[in-house]
């Protein structure tokens, strides 16, 4: 398994004001691995998100993690740079500090029907956790599974209720922006069905987001699904092998396979709490965890909408993420869990899961003391 997570920089003596790309450039050398073999890469907006290799364990993944995160923090630290962990930008609009041409048409796509397409370039961090499907005799259980408790990790980790300085109305603002957007890319595949076939499926039936031509990337405004372009053609010609590919990396629906499944609906959390949905989705890999669980997430497997608004604040999500944790917490000895991590699972369950909150709730209670969420860059201190 692995971990993606992205983090907004932000200097300490001044968290409103952004940090230059070319600052951040001149600290972090992003053409080298990370110590324990992490990647190092921006986001549209600035965003700074650290890869993990794969680990053959939570262990493995979250100590990896740990490490390189530690490295980054302590190169831009030196210089009044901290990373902040939270799904939404809370007080700044955003800006595109990225000028590849795939952006640009990205962004010239979304400008056409789907203006919230800017503020989720620019202003938006996730954890994205990444399953391993192989050797398993039924991917299409998996795929299922995980499907049904994609509103229950919306849910419990949605850590995005402030905008602009104010409350949104959204426990996962962030997610809110997925959804305001091209539906026919960020909708979630259907749960059911063999996974090859729904996603093929899907592929073909979403929208053609950009045609690259001459080193260019043109933004497609018209409404051509991949299938019609594969089909009828386009001024620019007939897709080859390597649009499909590049088509494929602009669908965004909660979890994405990729050769492995990618969970891509959890807000950027702080330190130490990043680590929580890391376990919490590896009991995927435990078959009695998978037998605790499996009929308890499906009334709430189609409560996406619900989830990034109320959080747990939702009865049903948050008695749902209770029997979720309970089984996670049970497997973590099984599945091998270091020490550390499985403090900080524990410290989360009985600060948020137990209590029917998230951490938006702590945010919203921060705001509400006049207390900017760019000023948190850490619950190390706390957390216990």
């Amino acid at each position: 398994m692995g971990a993606e997570i992205e983090w907004f920089p932000v200097y300490e003596d001044d968290p409103g004001a952004y940090v230059p790309l070319d600052r951040l450039k001149q600290l972090l050398d992003i053409s080298r691995p990370l110590p324990c073999g992490g990647t190092l890469t921006f986001e549209p907006g600035g965003q700074v998100e650290i890869s993990s290799v794969p680990g053959q364990s939570v262990a493995a993944t979250c100590t990896a993690m740990a490490s390189d995160l530690k490295f980054v923090r302590n190169k831009l630290g030196g210089h009044g740079i901290k990373l902040i962990g939270v799904g939404l930008d809370p007080v700044r609009p955003g800006r595109r500090v990225l000028d590849l041409a795939r952006y640009e048409a990205m962004e010239a796509y979304f400008d056409a029907g789907w203006p919230e397409g800017r503020s989720m370039m620019r202003a938006t961090a996730s954890i994205h956790v990444n399953l391993d499907v192989n050797g398993i005799d039924d991917g299409a259980e998996r795929w299922r599974l995980v499907h049904a408790m994609g509103p229950t990790f919306c849910a419990a980790f949605a850590n995005s209720a402030i905008a602009s300085g104010n409350p949104t109305g959204w426990k996962s603002s962030r997610l809110a922006l997925w959804q305001a957007i091209d539906p026919s890319r960020t909708l979630p595949t259907p749960p059911v069905g063999h996974p090859v076939e729904v996603w093929t499926r899907y592929a073909l039936q979403a929208r053609v987001m950009f045609i690259r031509n001459r080193g260019h990337a043109e933004a497609v405004s018209e409404q051509l699904t991949f299938g019609r372009w594969l089909e009828e053609g386009h001024a620019l010609g007939f897709p080859e092998l390597d649009d499909l590919a590049v088509h494929l990396t602009t669908l965004f629906p909660p979890i994405r396979p990729r050769g492995w499944l990618e969970l891509r609906m959890i807000d950027s959390l702080p330190d130490p709490w990043w680590r929580v949905p890391i376990v919490v989705a590896s009991m995927v890999y435990d078959p009695k965890a998978v037998r605790q669980i499996d009929q308890l997430v499906e009334p709430t497997a189609d409560l996406w909408e619900v989830a990034a608004r109320q959080g747990m604040e939702n009865a049903l999500l948050s008695q749902t993420a209770q029997a979720v944790f309970s089984a996670a917490l049970d497997a973590m000895e099984r599945l091998n869990v270091d020490h550390e991590t499985a403090s900080v699972v524990e410290a989360f369950n009985r600060r948020f899961v137990q209590k029917g909150r998230c951490p938006a709730d702590e945010q919203l209670e921060a705001w509400g003391r006049g207390r900017s969420p760019l000023e948190e860059d850490s619950m190390e201190d706390t957390w216990t």
